[in-house]
């Protein structure tokens, strides 16, 4: 048996601007694609709050984050990779947890359909 993966997402309107509601239609359909559960999507305007965010991901069993880019997560991704993978849209890929100290994880591109 597969084990479940728990999901969250995450969308800056200050960066994805017009496309917001694209961008959160998209972060949905990558997460029915790969069978996640979706737990939640947060629409953010910056990252002001990602400190307290993020520091809910791993207490609430969330082993996997979908963001539309890394620029979603900029100056963040490597803290988050502490904690869970994180998948985007554009390039369509995951970031593996880092789960080694020391250890880098580069990006494994994913072919979706």
């Amino acid at each position: 048996m597969t084990p479940i993966v728990r999901a969250y997402g995450i969308v800056r309107s200050d960066l994805s601007r017009d496309a917001t509601d694209l961008d959160v239609q998209r972060v949905r359909g990558l997460s029915r694609q790969c069978g996640f559960d979706l737990r939640g999507l947060r629409i953010e305007h910056g990252d002001a709050d990602f400190g307290l965010l993020l520091a809910t991901l791993e207490p609430s069993r969330i082993t996997a984050l979908i963001v539309p880019t890394v620029a979603h997560l900029a100056g963040w991704l490597d803290a988050v990779r502490q904690d869970v993978s994180v998948w985007t849209l554009r390039p369509a890929g995951c970031w593996p947890r880092l789960n080694v100290p020391g250890k880098v994880a580069d990006f494994v591109p994913v072919g979706l359909p």
